[in-house]
């Protein structure tokens, strides 16, 4: 028997002034209660951008207008899912973050990231985040 691809899987990173959005999963669903980025998991053929803009839409409301890509990883699961996961930073969108389809949504300051349940897909990206080794928060320079 052939062993499957990883699922793809587009997330985004949400930040807003100093804190950063964290969304718990619904309980009774696979991972309930786990906090994430939002984002899921991409159509056959479908560019992993475009199931980022798919997904926040659904999920969130928001239409993206700038995102970066900023890591990508392979998640496995004791279940035996596995995940190749791309992580972009959405640096603009449009509308008023909205939540459909989760449990609870949490503005987080990048400090007190690691004091949620986090999911293990994205456990290592936040602590990327925490070190300071993804830049999450967009810095404009102040025109002199």
């Amino acid at each position: 028997m052939e062993a499957r691809p990883p699922v793809r899987v587009a997330v985004g990173i949400i930040p807003r002034k100093d804190k950063i959005l964290l969304c718990q999963r619904k309980p009774g669903v696979r991972y309930g209660l786990k906090w994430e980025f939002p984002g899921g998991k991409a159509f056959e053929h479908e560019a992993i951008e475009q199931t980022l803009v798919r997904e926040l839409n659904e999920e969130l409301g928001i239409a993206l207008r700038e995102i970066r890509e900023v890591h990508s990883t392979t998640a496995k699961y004791e279940d035996g899912g596995e995940y190749k996961v791309t992580f972009f930073v959405v640096d603009s969108f449009a509308g008023a973050v909205t939540n459909y389809v989760f449990h609870n949504l949490a503005w987080t300051r990048t400090d007190d990231l690691l004091k949620h349940d986090i999911l293990d897909g994205n456990k290592e990206i936040v602590q990327m985040i925490v070190d300071g080794a993804i830049p999450v928060f967009k810095h404009i320079e102040d025109e002199e």
